[in-house]
Formats: structure tokens, C-alpha cells, sequence
């Protein structure tokens, strides 16, 4: 601005006055410029994005960041929902602000929700001893299925192992061998073919040992059978931790494990019935909260003398494996 005032001043001194002369016409252009640079003077100047208000309205929606408030700063924010399916499952979808939706895992196929129901175990009557045969059922096939045959008469559970390596095999390397699983067993649960979907007896109450009695059979194991037989076979309860996501051919924990950790004991069978126990007092009372596998056998080839063909589809000779088993007990 001194340097407009300037300029008037010197246009009227060395320009307008030596052509029009001096008076009164000098005198009236001097007070009009000085009345305008004045008032000029005087007048706020406007910000190009900020207008001087007493209206706070106004204030607070200016877009121009004031000393007092933070800076903001854009992000990317994704939120999560649940979709709940018929079938029990869940899925899980993130959505973003830029749109773009990543699908988590879902549960595997077969696979349902914890319940405290569904996990609670079930407790036994009051008695000396607690008997597999009446509470459990010999439905879980393991290893070569397809050879194995379960009949049951009065109190005995009769085991035909057809050594054929027929399947559907069962066992945890089933997706990483083709082939006979070179072994077979059955595994008492209760309900049928429970593998861990629902929780198994609490046997806390039966924690000294468990026994039982078996014997080979060298025919059709009945009256008539005669001759010399012997197998060796292992006996096992619990060890009930995982299942088969058959979709993504991965192992993974059931709803409802088993509390009880494998326990084993190898023995050789012959034709006499022979009774054999298991100590399970140097377990902790936890171990039986919920058994899930109450007792089971496995038999495998290589114990038993049988061995693999060239072509690793069945056995060179085979064989048929016959034993009978009762009076399974967890006893006080």
C-alpha cells in the first residue's frame, strides 16, 4: 500500500498540477485521494479460504485445520460378521473400505459347535467294576476296514481279521501311503461310532485297573475247534484326540477329546483263555473324566509274520486271524 500512495502523490505533484495548475481543483482531488487511501486502510482483507465470522456454526465447519485440533489421518478399517449356517457352521467374512472381502477358513465338513450338553460326560451307576461289553460297542474300525468282521454271542465279542489289505483304510497316514494300512482294530465307543462328537463315561470312580479275558482260535472258534494257534496283539483305552477333515485331508481334534492319553499293553494270545490286566492306578483322576475309547485291539502284519507283496497291494500269503474276547472291567 506505500507504494500506490506514493505513486498518486507523485502523479498529481509532477502531472495533474502542471497541466490544470494549482487552486482549488488541486485541493479537492488531495482530500478525495487521501478520504479513499483512507478508508482503504481501514477495510479487513478477506482470506481466500477462511471468511472472519461471529457465527460458530460456521467456524466449526471451515475445512482449514486449526491449531487445536489434531491431524487427521485416512486408514483402511476392515470389520468382521458371522453368517450363520443350517448346518451348524460358521463363516466369517471381513469387510473393507476398499471392498474387497477375504473369507477365513470354515470349520471342516462334520465338524459342529462345542455344547456343554454335547461334553458333558456320563456318570456309571454305583458299582465294583464297570463293564465295557454292556457300555460300549465295537463299531470303531481302524486300519485295513475292510478285512475286519464283529460278531457278538451272550457275553463274547468274536474278531475275524482276513488279512486281504482291503479298505477303506483308517489310520493317520492314510492320505500319505496307497495301500493296505498293513494292520487292523476295532475300538469300543459309545454311542456307535463316536469318535469324539459327543463326550464318552466318566470312569473316575473305576481308576485301579482295567483287565479282560481273550484267547486265539485256530478255526470257526467253537466246540469242535482243535489245534494250536497264537497271536500277538496289542490292547489299548482312550487315545480318542483327532479325526479326519476328510476335505482338506488334515487331522484335527474332535468337539469333545478324549481326557484318557493312549494307554497299551502287547500280548500273545493262544487258544486258552487268558486273563490280563492293565494298572491305571498311577493315573491322574482327570485321565478319566471322559473316556471316549473305552478298550480296543490292534493286530499288525509285521508282528505276525506277514509280509508285503512286490506290488504293495496285499499280503504274500494270506491269512485269516480269529480271537475272542469278554469280560472287559474297569474295577475300583
Amino acid at each position: 500500500m506505500p507504494e500506490i500512495e506514493q505513486g498518486l502523490k507523485w502523479w498529481i505533484k509532477y502531472v495533474v498540477v502542471p497541466l490544470f495548475g494549482g487552486g482549488g481543483l488541486v485541493a479537492i482531488l488531495v482530500v478525495l485521494l487521501t478520504s479513499y487511501l483512507a478508508n482503504k486502510k481501514a477495510s479487513p482483507v478477506e482470506h481466500p479460504t477462511i471468511r472472519q465470522t461471529n457465527d460458530s456454526a460456521a467456524v466449526q465447519a471451515s475445512p482449514v485445520p486449526t491449531a487445536l485440533s489434531p491431524p487427521v489421518k485416512q486408514k483402511k478399517t476392515s470389520t468382521f460378521t458371522t453368517r450363520a449356517r443350517p448346518n451348524g457352521h460358521n463363516q466369517t467374512r471381513e469387510h473393507s473400505t476398499l471392498s474387497v472381502n477375504h473369507e477365513v477358513p470354515t470349520a471342516p465338513e462334520g465338524r459342529t459347535n462345542r455344547t456343554v450338553n454335547q461334553c458333558a460326560p456320563t456318570r456309571p451307576s454305583d458299582s465294583e467294576s464297570f463293564s465295557v461289553g454292556e457300555n460300549y460297542d465295537p463299531s470303531g474300525k481302524m486300519g485295513d476296514t475292510g478285512d475286519v468282521v464283529v460278531s457278538a454271542a451272550a457275553d463274547v465279542f468274536t474278531f475275524t481279521y482276513d488279512v486281504q489289505g482291503h479298505g477303506p483304510q483308517e489310520w493317520d497316514l492314510k492320505y500319505a501311503i496307497i495301500g493296505p494300512a498293513k494292520f487292523a482294530g476295532v475300538m469300543f465307543l459309545n454311542p456307535p461310532n463316536n469318535w469324539g462328537e459327543k463326550a464318552g463315561w466318566d470312569l473316575r470312580r473305576f481308576r485301579r485297573d482295567v483287565t479282560w479275558e481273550a484267547r486265539c482260535c485256530p478255526g470257526e472258534c467253537n466246540a469242535t475247534d482243535a489245534g494250536k494257534c497264537s497271536i500277538n496283539a496289542e490292547f489299548f483305552i482312550g487315545g480318542v484326540t483327532w479325526i479326519w477333515d476328510e476335505k482338506n485331508r488334515l487331522k484335527v481334534p474332535p468337539t469333545c477329546p478324549d481326557t484318557m492319553s493312549r494307554k497299551a499293553k502287547k500280548v500273545v494270545l493262544s487258544e486258552e483263555w487268558q486273563r490280563f490286566p492293565m494298572p491305571l492306578a498311577n493315573l491322574d483322576e482327570s485321565a478319566f473324566a471322559s473316556v471316549v475309547g473305552g478298550f480296543g485291539w490292534t493286530i499288525d502284519w509285521s508282528s505276525n509274520g506277514i509280509q508285503l507283496n512286490r506290488e504293495r497291494t496285499a499280503p504274500v500269503q494270506p491269512r485269516t486271524l480269529r480271537f475272542q474276547l469278554r469280560n472287559v472291567f474297569y474295577e475300583k
